[in-house]
């Protein structure tokens, strides 16, 4: 199902605990797709969910939850995170602009031109796209989200801190 070569069970276990115990660990990507790999369906589905949590801008995290949330017959819920995703890249669309001034004070007309038209191009459709977020339709919804959100990444601080404090101990 990916590129990604198998993982054993071994190394699956191994990863299994490394991100259960640092949850803002950006392995959660690798085991997600194991989970997929292994047609573990819904554990990649809530492994990449609890990952993007913590690092929501993590463009490849939402296009494999995508597909597999699609695998699971989704495709609400995998178009608005294909479209969370469109919109994170949209907002890197000054990359191609600074491309543009720099290509353009190298003389390279074309090339400048082309990236300037990709930064206009994702500016112009991403900037009316409706809001993404899978089950956010309102403003009130986005502000549940968010505080949903910020709820999430506090426990996952206080048990960083707690298993800090753990380690702390233990090497005492």
């Amino acid at each position: 199902m990916t590129d990604s070569p198998s993982i054993s069970g071994p190394e699956l276990f191994l990863l299994e605990a490394w991100v259960a115990d640092n949850p803002g660990s950006r392995l959660f990507l690798k085991l997600g797709r194991a989970y997929r790999e292994a047609g573990r369906l819904a554990e990649a589905a809530a492994v990449l969910e609890r990952g993007l949590v913590v690092n929501p801008g993590e463009v490849e995290a939402r296009q494999l939850l995508a597909q597999v949330l699609e695998d699971m017959g989704d495709h609400a819920g995998a178009k608005a995170q294909l479209l969370t995703a469109a919109r994170d890249i949209a907002g890197h669309c000054g990359v191609f602009e600074r491309l543009a001034q720099i290509w353009e004070a190298q003389g390279d007309d074309s090339q400048a031109q082309a990236a300037r038209e990709a930064a206009q191009a994702l500016r112009r459709e991403w900037e009316k796209a409706p809001l993404a977020a899978p089950g956010v339709r309102s403003p009130a919804d986005l502000k549940s989200a968010r505080t949903q959100a910020r709820a999430v990444i506090t426990h996952l601080e206080a048990l960083r801190k707690a298993a800090r404090q753990r380690a702390a101990a233990a090497s005492h």
